[in-house]
């Protein structure tokens, strides 16, 4: 938070930390509340999470929840199966990059509570250009999109933890050409 206060001249304050603290507090209590009523259910939980997680502004986004003060992502992968990043981008070194810190994260659990990781790509329209690739000239394509998880396969998939690409969403993946 230090270094975000002395990056935005000051306008940081207390009240903002906390009211963060409480939000990701809060968010992680509904989590592991899921994850126990699904595991009653003898179901598996997974949740499509923000990229910026364990990288916000350069900084990991840190809480205190269940006496151990860690990022938030860290939190999450205790909790999680299936954990998913909302990676949207159509360059895939860039989604590459967005995913690593997790992929790596996760690695090193033991492979008992390890989740499995996935990242995300965008196809639906107006999201915006080298977000979505409905919205990304030169990428508007299922085949683009195909060729660029390809890419990313190439690149994370020696990482155990790391279980391939998802598509957010069926109507935007449906409308894309061939």
């Amino acid at each position: 938070d230090s270094s975000l206060n002395q990056r935005t001249g000051g306008v940081w304050y207390a009240s903002q930390t906390l009211d963060r603290e409480m939000l990701m507090r809060d968010w992680l209590q509904i989590m592991q509340t899921l994850k126990q009523k699904m595991a009653n259910a003898g179901l598996k939980l997974g949740a499509a999470m923000p990229s910026w997680t364990d990288n916000y502004y350069d900084e990991e986004v840190l809480v205190s929840f269940n006496g151990l003060r860690q990022g938030v992502m860290k939190h999450m992968m205790r909790i999680l199966d299936d954990y998913v990043i909302m990676s949207y981008n159509t360059n895939p070194k860039n989604v590459a990059r967005k995913l690593i810190g997790a992929i790596t994260y996760a690695d090193s659990l033991p492979v008992s509570s390890r989740p499995r990781v996935f990242g995300g790509l965008e196809t639906h329209k107006e999201v915006g250009s080298t977000i979505s690739y409905a919205d990304t000239s030169g990428k508007s394509n299922r085949s683009s999109v195909m060729k660029d998880i390809q890419t990313i396969q190439e690149i994370l998939g020696s990482h155990e933890s790391f279980y391939g690409m998802n598509l957010h969403d069926w109507m935007g993946w449906r409308d894309l050409k061939p």
